[in-house]
């Protein structure tokens, strides 16, 4: 890989009166454009990424979004990132199949896999595709909202390798499992409705970001190496490292599962052993139905959709709520 050029020009603040420092949507996406092409980066892969994380910062998911300019310069760097590798098919059979991304960015093997789904499901009727060598695939979200706006029903999960077992097992004190993202989509006749959520108290990229703000987390959602509460992020961090706590609080056995389901279909289903060397950063697993061959046609899936959304949000709202809000 050519070494980086990372002489990007400066970012152009707009307004500061109230202390906070705004660019704008064209300053992000121009910066990650220089900055991931100077690692390499082919123009229509950087495109498809900085597109992917200016979009989740635009969104206020901070911590999948820009900020991860920085990392990606780094993985590059350490050349466990490798930019314009190929991304291939190692094993199918008509309704499954395993990509190798390659360590390409991950953004850009996670779509070739929802390319891969979609054309699967069009003769099958399900498909899932599992990764192998996925590096950061960043908005876990996107994929299965991607598959939905096809009219599908899909469901995603990304796990991570060994450096990123963040979460504490059930009663325990130090992390054997990522944060272990799970997201599901189904078409309706405007936006899907779409889940994504971390099967932790938060996801690592939100302490992260609390961190360079200089904020505080919210109270029991990590823990410190000793295994005692903390809301502090430089306390997860250390060293030693503390670790974060699966979701669900005081039932948090419930986290706990949902994590290890993730596990087993991010990479165990696919033969990844577990090893404390680098292979991949996240395994993703993508699932998709297409509803048609069981209701009769998507219109008709995804108008049932729409009067569930009706149905479920046509109720008053609780005391400190003003509405139900469908995800």
């Amino acid at each position: 890989m050519p070494p980086c050029d990372l002489s990007a020009t400066p970012l152009e603040r707009t307004d500061v009166s109230d202390g906070m420092e705004r660019y704008t949507e064209e300053d992000l996406q121009r910066v990650g454009m220089e900055l991931l092409t100077a690692c390499g980066a082919p123009e229509e892969e950087a495109e498809l990424v900085v597109h992917h994380l200016v979009e989740a910062s635009l969104m206020g998911i901070d911590s999948h979004g820009v900020v991860r300019y920085v990392m990606y310069v780094e993985e590059c760097l350490q050349e466990r990132l490798r930019p314009g590798a190929p991304v291939t098919i190692e094993r199918e059979t008509p309704s499954l199949i395993v990509v190798d991304g390659g360590n390409n960015f991950g953004q850009v093997g996670a779509y070739r896999m929802a390319k891969e789904v979609e054309r699967k499901v069009a003769d099958t009727g399900i498909a899932f595709a599992v990764s192998r060598r996925c590096h950061h695939v960043g908005r876990l979200g996107a994929y299965p909202q991607k598959l939905a706006e096809a009219g599908l029903f899909a469901f995603a999960v990304a796990n991570s390798h060994a450096a990123g077992h963040f979460v504490v097992p059930w009663g325990g004190r130090e992390g054997r499992l990522a944060t272990n993202p799970l997201a599901w989509a189904a078409p309706t006749s405007g936006h899907p409705v779409l889940l994504d959520m971390s099967t932790s108290m938060m996801p690592e990229g939100k302490v992260r970001t609390a961190l360079h703000a200089g904020t505080q987390v919210q109270a029991g959602a990590i823990i410190d190496a000793r295994g005692e509460p903390t809301t502090d992020p430089a306390s997860f961090y250390g060293p030693p490292r503390g670790a974060i706590l699966p979701f669900g609080g005081d039932l948090g056995f419930r986290g706990f599962g949902l994590g290890l389901l993730v596990e087993v279909l991010g990479s165990t289903i696919a033969g990844e052993e577990l090893t404390e060397s680098f292979r991949y950063v996240n395994g993703l697993g993508l699932l998709a139905i297409d509803a048609a061959g069981l209701c009769g046609d998507k219109a008709r899936f995804s108008g049932l959709v729409d009067d569930l959304a009706s149905y479920v949000t046509d109720t008053p709202p609780a005391p400190g709520h003003d509405e139900v809000i469908m995800p």
